[in-house]
């Protein structure tokens, strides 16, 4: 375009889209909010990015009614045509045709069983969350001028809030017709964060996981609710592509928790837990 990377957006994009808040690069305002990180228990303010380091990842300086804007135009064709809007959500392929849940921009992993668009972010002393269930034609933007906030998890509060079906505690217990893989998913759990057994079940990431110090916080909160486990229940199976997803609900001793579990090829690659 013979443009600078700011100037051809707010042309294209921005202005037409009424999203007057919105600036890119060395455009940015200079009023705008002070990020922070964590330094010895104290949060320090972060200086800005650097604009010439970063462009879409972190470069754009936005407000959440603009962010409105835009989400509202991609229900419509005032970006591009369906056609080709539909190609940031179509799943990409690996080398050997394998469907991956990512597209152009967005993950494609469905959020507790209903179809989801995402994305999250961070950068010098911000953080952000960004999800879409184009279905129920419903958006949250999550965001927080702190590097070690955790921004998606407050979304899921406020997508909860408008969208109930999305709440563990809804979701009746499914008939389990393989138990034995119920068994086997439940000993790739003890593998993962009792780190028991030859850990086998485990890809080479959740072994990382099941032995490494840096994880050792994450693996100790979970140790009573495992030892104390009552019952470890099949809730329902996903998936994309060649991996798939199972949620399992487990009692304890302080109530309950669910575990999702993201396996390929029988090798527990992912996992998650949340209570409800």
């Amino acid at each position: 375009s013979g443009q600078a990377f700011g100037a051809y957006l707010h042309e294209k994009l921005f202005e037409p889209l009424g999203m007057s808040s919105t600036r890119a690069g060395s455009d940015a305002p200079v009023a705008r909010a002070t990020g922070y990180r964590a330094r010895a228990g104290k949060p320090e303010a972060e200086p800005p990015i650097a604009w010439s380091s970063t462009y879409g990842a972190g470069g754009i300086v936005s407000t959440f009614a603009d962010l409105g804007r835009w989400d509202a135009a991609l229900e419509g064709e005032r970006i591009a045509s369906r056609p080709w809007l539909a190609k940031f959500w179509e799943p990409g392929k690996t080398s050997d045709g394998s469907t991956v849940g990512y597209g152009a921009g967005w993950f494609l992993q469905p959020v507790r069983g209903i179809e989801a668009q995402s994305h999250s972010g961070g950068t010098n002393g911000f953080s952000c969350y960004y999800v879409r269930f184009p279905a129920e034609h419903l958006t949250v933007f999550a965001q927080a001028n702190s590097y070690a906030s955790d921004p998606g998890s407050v979304a899921m509060v406020a997508a909860v809030h408008f969208h109930p079906g999305l709440n563990y505690a809804f979701l009746p217990l499914a008939e389990d017709e393989e138990p034995d893989r119920t068994a086997e998913h439940r000993e790739a759990l003890a593998q993962a964060v009792l780190a028991q057994g030859e850990l086998d079940l485990l890809s080479s990431g959740m072994q990382a996981f099941a032995r490494e110090a840096r994880h050792a916080e994450q693996r100790k909160a979970l140790d009573p609710v495992l030892a104390s486990e009552t019952a470890f229940r099949f809730v329902r199976k996903d998936g994309v592509g060649a991996t798939e997803e199972y949620l399992y609900r487990s009692t304890h001793a302080a109530g309950e928790l669910f575990w999702t579990m993201r396996f390929k090829d029988g090798v527990l690659q992912s996992l998650d837990w949340s209570e409800e």
